[in-house]
C-alpha cells in the first residue's frame, strides 16, 4: 500500500480507479490528506464501500466537501461511526441532505451532539426518522427553538 506521502501524489484519475479492496486499506492519515480533487474523484460506490471507521476518519471539512451524490452514498452504518464533533460541524446544506435512513443510524450521543440550530433546522421528515432513544437524549437547549410543527413530529415519532 502507499505511504501517506505517496498517496498524496495520486491523481484524481488514479484515485477514481482504486478498487474497493484497495480502498479498504486506507488509513486515517491517508483519508485526511485527500485533496478536494482527489475526494471528488471517489465514486458513490467507493464512498459507500468505506468502513464506518474509515468514514469517521474523514474530517468535517471533507464531509462538507463531498458532492451531493457522494454524501447521499454514505450509509447509516457509516453515519453511526461519525463523531458528535463531525456531525455538529456539518454545514446546513449537508444537514438538509441527511436521509431518514442516515439519521436513523445515529446514536443518541451523536444526536445530542447536534447544535440547537441544527436541531431547529431538521425537517418534519427528518424528525420522524428519529427514534425515541435519539429524541430522549436531546437537551432543553436543543429543543428550545423548534417550531410547533417540529414538536408535533417529535411527538408522532415517539408515540
Amino acid at each position: 500500500m502507499f505511504s501517506t506521502t505517496e498517496f498524496g501524489y495520486l491523481s484524481p484519475t488514479e484515485i477514481a480507479a482504486m478498487t474497493v479492496t484497495q480502498l479498504t486499506g486506507l488509513v486515517r492519515m491517508q483519508l485526511r490528506s485527500l485533496s478536494d480533487s482527489q475526494l471528488w474523484a471517489l465514486s458513490p460506490t467507493q464512498i459507500a464501500s468505506l468502513s464506518s471507521t474509515q468514514a469517521s476518519n474523514l474530517s468535517f471539512t471533507e464531509l462538507n466537501n463531498l458532492t451531493t451524490t457522494q454524501f447521499a452514498a454514505l450509509t447509516s452504518t457509516q453515519f453511526s461511526g461519525l463523531t458528535p464533533g463531525q456531525l455538529s460541524n456539518l454545514n446546513a446544506e449537508k444537514l438538509g441532505m441527511l436521509s431518514g435512513v442516515q439519521l436513523s443510524g445515529l446514536t443518541s450521543t451523536q444526536v445530542s451532539g447536534l447544535t440547537p440550530t441544527m436541531i431547529a433546522g431538521l425537517t418534519v421528515n427528518e424528525i420522524m426518522a428519529l427514534n425515541a432513544e435519539q429524541i430522549s437524549g436531546l437537551s432543553t437547549t436543543q429543543l428550545a427553538n423548534i417550531s410547533q410543527e417540529q414538536l408535533d413530529a417529535f411527538y408522532a415519532a415517539v408515540s
